[in-house]
């Protein structure tokens, strides 16, 4: 087994570079379309994917680990919402998956006249990958017409955007969309001025939130240092944020995300998708969610790596209440029979540390 010690400058050394990844890189592809569109479209109400369906296709160069992620992102969908994703047979309008370009995006919702959405997962480089499940999970909530938490009208009662903090090319990402039909539409901002503010325009889209709270640990709500120019943080919260609440993460998706989708697509009437829930967790797939490692307890603030997602799931709190054991159960021990977790050192630790010395 891995000593400790080392498994613990192996994640600290990764961690700055998977949290900018997972987050910062993600980024809605815009095209013809999208411009085709602005001042009516609806980032979570416009046009569904027929049939509750998105057929899919994905590209040469997935290994087979890459496969497993890309597919368990797609059932743990499919176990909390209508829509399914299929293998695509003659369909014209479906999603093609890919790992052979920079980044984390995909095209934001259903257009019969794109005929081919795009998401990319981008993948390992040397430095960093989109192979995580939650990004995938993330790219795909794109795809089914999701935006990003931040963009929501309702936003700025809830964060606060440093604007001169930001990348200046990455500013249109936090722009804030509107209600549909509101009275007073503000001027579509514009990236390319000179402002030093864009807290008086909105990005040009319409986005129907259902009624349902802001949600500061959705899987779609940016890093609150996502784009940034230095060290100083792009948003700030302005409202108590629940403890254990991690913003920017790309672990699971919330109940909150899941009934926005589901409230979308019709699955069930969006007055029962429990909008005032704060709890947050996913189905899992064995009959007892349980730690397999005897390192989950000294690992448990790193359980946005993949690896704990597996191994360590009771710490990592992604057990479903019926499957979180009670306080008088006792340990169990690690599961001998279980495979062990592997880790690549594709270089020498020091030589990864020091891109992060402060």
């Amino acid at each position: 087994m891995l000593p400790i010690k080392l498994l613990f400058l192996f994640i600290v050394t990764i961690q700055r570079t998977y949290s900018e990844l997972q987050h910062a890189a993600c980024q809605i592809l815009y095209d013809k379309y999208n411009v085709e569109r602005i001042g009516s479209r609806n980032m979570l109400s416009g046009a569904v994917w027929p049939n509750n369906i998105v057929p899919y296709e994905i590209g040469p160069g997935f290994s087979d680990g890459n496969l497993d992620i890309v597919k368990s992102a797609m059932r743990e969908i499919e176990s909390r919402t209508c829509v399914k994703w299929s293998p695509r047979n003659s369909e014209k309008s479906y999603v093609y998956i890919s790992n052979d370009k920079n980044g984390c995006y995909a095209n934001l919702g259903y257009n019969s006249n794109r005929q081919k959405h795009l998401l990319n997962l981008q993948k390992w480089d040397g430095y960093s990958s989109c192979m995580v499940e939650g990004i995938a999970v993330h790219e795909m909530f794109h795809i089914m017409g999701y935006a990003h938490e931040q963009n929501r009208p309702d936003r700025d009662e809830f964060v606060k955007i440093h604007w001169t903090r930001i990348i200046r090319r990455y500013v249109h990402n936090f722009f804030r969309s509107i209600n549909p039909g509101e009275a007073d539409v503000p001027p579509i901002c514009n990236s390319w001025s000179n402002a030093t503010t864009f807290d008086n325009c909105y990005s040009g889209y319409e986005t129907e939130t259902f009624g349902y709270r802001y949600d500061y640990g959705s899987i779609m709500h940016y890093g609150l240092w996502d784009f940034r120019k230095a060290k100083d943080k792009v948003m700030d919260t302005t409202k108590r944020v629940s403890p254990g609440v991690k913003i920017g993460q790309r672990v699971k998706m919330t109940d909150l995300d899941a009934g926005k989708v589901n409230a979308k697509y019709k699955c069930q009437p969006a007055s029962t998708l429990f909008p005032n829930s704060t709890k947050s967790f996913s189905t899992s797939r064995t009959p007892d969610c349980l730690d397999i490692s005897t390192l989950c307890q000294h690992l448990k603030d790193k359980c946005s790596f993949s690896f704990m997602h597996k191994s360590c799931r009771r710490t990592c709190g992604m057990c479903p209440p019926d499957q979180v054991a009670t306080a008088t159960t006792k340990p169990t021990k690690a599961n001998t029979t279980a495979k062990p977790i592997k880790i690549c050192f594709k270089e020498n630790l020091c030589t990864v540390a020091k891109r992060h010395c402060t």
